[in-house]
């Protein structure tokens, strides 16, 4: 994620020397599943002390979930970017479209993806309106990130409205660093009172997606508590991470 956040941090500083609010360009993380891009969205909107709403573009989406519906069908209901930016917290939510490229295809009632070309642009975004309300309201500050495995299944035209970033899968030493992080704050996110956040199993880790990392070391972490210790140890896990052989059928699809 280097390139993505060097980016943040130079609009990031741009907004702070103009004094003017923080707009980051809309953004497409593409890559592989389990390179982190959802983990990363999420720490992103903690940084920038809003909220964050991860809308799956791979389920059955109308037309209408964006701008919502129309005022004279019988259950007309706003969309989602309303009730994110006018009835939520923040007018600058960080907004995530999971993955976009599973959204491409034939819909009976129109594309989702339609109402996406208006709002993605900042001037356009300034006065939306609606279908279901008579109102209008400013979203020109939120932060649309999008997350993709495959952005050629994408349209061009709504491509070229994201600033594009190719996510690509950690170095073997990226991947130690990653397993240590990743354990970490697995074990302090249990919050067990006296337990050692000793990391030194991740070896034996690293070469697996960050989502099972974290799994596995929280299944490690209940077993230690139920022996009554409090510090990981190599019974702890699976027999198949020190097989190596690889040869176990338990053993889950690899990093590398």
């Amino acid at each position: 994620m280097k390139e993505v956040v060097k980016f943040v941090m130079a609009q990031i500083n741009l907004a702070q020397h103009s004094r003017k609010p923080v707009r980051l360009q809309p953004m497409l993380l593409v890559g592989e599943a389990g390179v982190g891009k959802t983990h990363f969205v999420q720490s992103l909107a903690l940084a920038l002390s809003t909220t964050i709403h991860i809308q799956q573009m791979d389920s059955d989406l109308s037309t209408a979930f964006l701008m919502g519906s129309d005022r004279t069908w019988g259950n007309s209901q706003h969309g989602m970017l309303f009730s994110k930016v006018v009835l939520g917290q923040h007018a600058n939510p960080v907004i995530v479209l999971d993955e976009l490229d599973k959204s491409q295809r034939s819909y009976s009632h129109g594309s989702p993806l339609s109402g996406l070309y208006s709002v993605l642009e900042p001037i356009s975004a300034k006065a939306l309106r609606d279908i279901s309300l008579l109102f209008q309201f400013d979203a020109s500050q939120v932060t649309w990130i999008a997350t993709a495995n495959n952005a050629e299944l994408l349209d061009q035209p709504l491509r070229t409205r994201f600033r594009e970033f190719h996510i690509m899968p950690p170095t073997a030493e990226e991947c130690l660093v990653l397993a240590e992080e990743v354990m970490r704050a697995a074990i302090e996110s249990v919050g067990v009172k006296g337990f050692q956040t000793d990391v030194s199993m991740r070896r034996h880790l690293a070469h697996l997606p960050a989502r099972q990392i974290w799994q596995l070391t929280l299944e490690a972490l209940a077993k230690a508590v139920s022996a009554s210790r409090n510090v990981l140890r190599k019974e702890d896990f699976p027999l198949w991470l020190f097989d190596e052989s690889g040869d176990s059928d338990t053993a889950p699809r690899q990093l590398h």
